[in-house]
Formats: C-alpha cells, structure tokens, sequence
C-alpha cells in the first residue's frame, strides 16, 4: 500500500515520486517502515484485543535483522502493489502491452481475486496457521 500513501500528501490520486525506482526506496520504504513500527508498537495488540483474537506469546525481540525482514517485506510489497496497478489499471503499462486489460471484467476479477487472497491469509492468521517469524 505504501506506494498509494502519496496520495494523502497532495489530497488527490497524484504521485511524482512513490511509482518509481528511486520512489519505492525513497518514499515506499521509509513510510512502508514507519506503518510498519506503528502498527507493531502502538495498534497491535489494542487490535487483537478488540478482535477477540486468543493471547499471542511473547514476540521475538526486535533486533537489526527484524528490521531488515522488514524492509525486504516492505520493498516486496511495494513492488508487487506496482506490478498489479500496472496490470489492473487502464492507463498503466500493462494495458499498453496487453489492451485487453482496460476491460471492466479484468479489473473486476483482478479486485475480487485480491480480495479473496487477503481474506484467505487472514483467516490463516485468526486461526494461527500462519508461521511467523
């Protein structure tokens, strides 16, 4: 998502900086991080709590590797969220190469595919069959 985060600077669906190369390591990465540490730090367990979700065990320390985890996570998902806008929407790079892509079927099932894989991974997660760390 971090890559979508521009557009709270300016008010409206406008990047110069988050949808490129230099972007995903200048802007992604650092605000990536920054939800990231907030979401660990601060909304965590107030949300687990109010989800009902069962007690988690103790986390493993936060150390220079588990912020390098999540840096290559942040990078990946920044990437791939460029990949898939590229291929989802009508005036990105993938509708040049393939113009059967601007089709509201495409970006349809392209929404509802995304929306099942999340919800998939987040009933694993509320059942505890997703490892971590």
């Amino acid at each position: 998502m971090s890559p979508d985060f521009e557009f709270f600077l300016h008010l409206r669906p406008m990047t110069l900086w988050s949808r490129t190369a230099a972007g995903l390591f200048g802007f992604c990465l650092p605000v990536g991080l920054a939800v990231f540490a907030t979401w660990e730090f601060v909304a965590r367990d107030a949300v687990r709590d109010l989800l009902a979700f069962a007690p988690q065990a103790s986390s493993s320390p936060i150390t220079l590797s588990w912020w390098g985890r999540a840096a290559v996570g942040v990078l990946i998902g920044a990437g791939t969220h460029l990949l898939w806008d590229g291929v989802t929407h009508g005036d990105y790079w993938g509708a040049h190469v393939w113009p059967g892509l601007r089709s509201k079927a495409v970006t349809v099932g392209a929404m509802l595919g995304g929306a099942l894989a999340v919800l998939f991974v987040a009933v694993r997660a509320s059942t505890g069959k997703v490892r971590r760390g």
